[in-house]
């Protein structure tokens, strides 16, 4: 199938995008491979929160189609902020006991919800979450699919109409030496062995972990599926992709894995079922929160899991 970007509003068209083979030391977002299915990747850096959010609004996804949304979530919030939240995600920010990762818990999920309700066509307070046999929440009774993801300065959205989508950023920065060995296959494991010095170490590792990451996220398992259970790549010049597994929900012939490369020392990727041939990725350069009208009328439900 010929991957296509007709769900892109045509103001966003005329903005200047990179070349596909942009360096993975770009822009959060811009730098990235795929691998696993042929797709198409729009890149924007030049917008902004009102921006994205009036035009979503007019924005049909076709079915083979994925949209990723970044935007920061260390820019100071509205007061308003803690309104758009349901009483479980209120009390999932109050356990926070530093004011900074609270607001940046609010930021991501409040955002989230502007960007979901921009999309659909209502208030924030509107939206209504369900679910599914694996607990992944879904909207109710409306597309688009989707999932969040967040780490220290950043939150990442994907959306897809219908079918499933998982996204994982991480910050990258020290880990324990023996969490390859607990959680990486031994190919994996063997892989990581062979980068030397702690910078490509870190950057192996967590390119790893981003993928395996998204890939749960994706089928919806958690941590119930083992992550030893599957092999994707980690090295740098070689594209992402899901080797093999041991999982029948999770084999190579029916997911994708796009990496989204780092800036300011992050790692990230977007798993998608084979079926997706072209995905739009955004960077918002200020948050959707930090602005005046905000929408927070009616009840807002529960969106567990980020």
């Amino acid at each position: 199938m010929q991957p296509s970007i007709c769900c892109i509003p045509r103001s966003w068209r005329s903005l200047k995008y990179p070349s596909t083979r942009a360096s993975q030391k770009t822009q959060m977002g811009c730098g990235y491979t795929t691998s696993g299915f042929p797709m198409r990747v729009v890149c924007s850096t030049s917008t902004n929160g009102q921006e994205m959010l009036q035009h979503a609004e007019g924005l049909r996804m076709e079915p083979d189609h994925v949209v990723v949304i970044f935007w920061p979530i260390s820019v100071p919030i509205s007061a308003d902020c803690w309104q758009l939240l349901d009483a479980a995600e209120r009390q999932r920010a109050e356990r926070f006991h530093r004011s900074q990762h609270r607001e940046r818990f609010v930021a991501a999920h409040g955002g989230m919800r502007c960007l979901l309700a921009a999309f659909i066509g209502c208030s924030a307070g509107e939206l209504r979450f369900l679910d599914d046999a694996n607990k992944k929440p879904r909207l109710d009774g409306h597309s688009p699919r989707f999932n969040l993801t967040h780490s220290g300065d950043w939150a990442a959205l994907a959306l897809a109409r219908d079918v499933d989508v998982g996204i994982d950023i991480e910050k990258i920065r020290l880990v324990e030496p023996g969490l390859p060995q607990r959680y990486f296959s031994l190919q994996e494991q063997a892989a990581l062995s062979t980068l030397a010095g702690q910078e490509d170490w870190l950057e192996g590792f967590f390119r790893a972990w981003t993928r395996k990451e998204a890939l749960l996220k994706a089928v919806g398992a958690g941590l119930s599926l083992p992550l030893a259970d599957f092999t994707v790549t980690l090295e740098r010049e070689v594209p992402a992709r899901l080797v093999a597994s041991s999982r029948v929900e999770l084999q190579p012939k029916d997911w994708g894995l796009l990496h989204l490369g780092n800036i300011s020392g992050y790692m990230g990727a977007l798993a998608a079922p084979s079926t997706a041939t072209s995905v739009s990725i955004f960077v918002v350069e200020d948050g959707f929160l930090a602005k005046d009208g905000i929408d927070t009328q009616g009840s807002p439900s529960d969106p567990s899991g980020s």
